[in-house]
């Protein structure tokens, strides 16, 4: 475990934390199953070729056109395949639509992505399958999101491109700082695809990344660098939409430059810094906050506020801003306490000490997209 130097955290965070009992996805598109996510089945090797194992049945019919469908989780093989449903009766009968992802991505870890293209834009009920093509291993599929885009609304997005290079070194934070921080190079991030837009940041908002919670600092490394594809190669952003990652370690990941726009909630990212704790912190998963990652998120949160002048009423969590579950149930009940540590506190020097990283799966993680002559952060 890692040593910080100083907690922010008050005592009264501390004491919800051990003596209240605490009482989803984090797109702002998901798929509306009759299944709450995350949506899992156990797969059996036994299991004969050619049997559904996991289907969600038909969702609510979309409020927009969608023309392209998006799915990740834990999928340790390629045994399985991913099918789609569109919905479309005819009288009594049901003639749905079946589609073939276009593209599938397993992990070393053994997280995926998948990306559907629809021929054209529908607003019909989908629905989703996997079928057994001859798994090997007995594992659980884990279906963390399924979500809906369509040409006008693009995830979290829409993303957006502009004139300000990535080798422009005012944008990244500082490279001295009063807490450790990951830089992009040291978790092999991809640069990318375009140049940045420039922004002013005036506001801090928060979210959990609805996904899998790290057990080890190279699983989180591994699932940072999951991320980052997702977003640019599955959704198509232009790089990772959070400006900063925090792992159950409290360790700190520089993700998309502080100083450019990021990709974080729908149609609100201009001036706007995302922050996001690994980890599925909603009901039925509730994933418990860690105290070093609140801590590590008071660190940054601080050290954004002061270093731009922002003020409290600008730190929110990602549902304040959308029609979303993030950050959580159980992280989103720490909001008003974090929001006293952050506009009250000093900085604190956190994640100063962080273990080295020796794994063999994360040796195993490809560079995906690294150009080795970009000589940004």
């Amino acid at each position: 475990m890692m040593k910080t130097t100083a907690s922010l955290i008050p005592a009264f965070i501390l004491s919800l934390m051990t003596s209240a009992a605490l009482a989803t996805t984090g797109g702002d598109n998901p798929v509306v199953f009759q299944k709450a996510y995350p949506i899992s089945a156990e797969v059996s090797a036994s299991e004969k070729v050619g049997a559904v194992v996991l289907d969600t049945g038909f969702s609510q019919a979309s409020p927009f056109a969608v023309d392209s469908v998006l799915v990740q989780g834990e999928m340790p093989e390629e045994g399985l395949e991913l099918q789609l449903l569109v919905e479309d009766k005819f009288l009594f009968f049901d003639t749905s639509d079946k589609f073939s992802p276009a593209k599938v991505k397993i992990f070393p870890n053994g997280r995926f992505w998948a990306r559907f293209s629809l021929p054209e834009a529908t607003r019909s009920p989908l629905r989703l399958k996997a079928i057994n093509k001859g798994v090997k291993a007995s594992h659980t599929l884990i279906i963390y999101e399924v979500e809906a885009m369509g040409s006008s609304r693009t995830g979290d997005g829409p993303d957006v491109t502009g004139t300000v290079s990535p080798r422009e070194q005012a944008i990244y934070m500082p490279r001295e700082l009063p807490f450790r921080l990951v830089r992009r190079a040291e978790w092999n991030a991809a640069p990318p695809k375009e140049a940045y837009e420039s922004h002013n940041p005036a506001r801090i908002t928060f979210h959990h990344t609805a996904g899998r919670k790290p057990a080890t600092v190279a699983a989180a490394y591994a699932e940072v660098q999951f991320i980052q594809d997702y977003h640019m190669n599955g959704k198509k952003w232009n790089d990772i939409g959070y400006h900063f990652l925090i792992d159950p370690f409290g360790t700190i990941f520089e993700g998309r430059p502080v100083g450019v726009i990021g990709a974080h909630v729908l149609y609100k990212n201009p001036n706007n810094i995302g922050v996001s704790i690994l980890g599925n912190y909603h009901p039925p998963v509730s994933d418990q906050p860690e105290f070093v990652s609140m801590n590590s998120l008071i660190t940054v949160g601080s050290w954004l506020a002061q270093t731009y002048s922002i003020p409290s009423p600008e730190f929110f969590g990602h549902r304040d801003l959308g029609a979303s579950s993030c950050p959580g149930d159980l992280l989103y009940a720490y909001k008003e306490s974090l929001r006293d540590a952050i506009f009250l506190a000093p900085i604190a020097k956190a994640a100063e000490e962080l273990p080295t990283i020796t794994s063999p799966a994360l040796d195993q993680l490809q560079n995906w997209g690294h150009n080795t002559d970009f000589d940004g952060r």
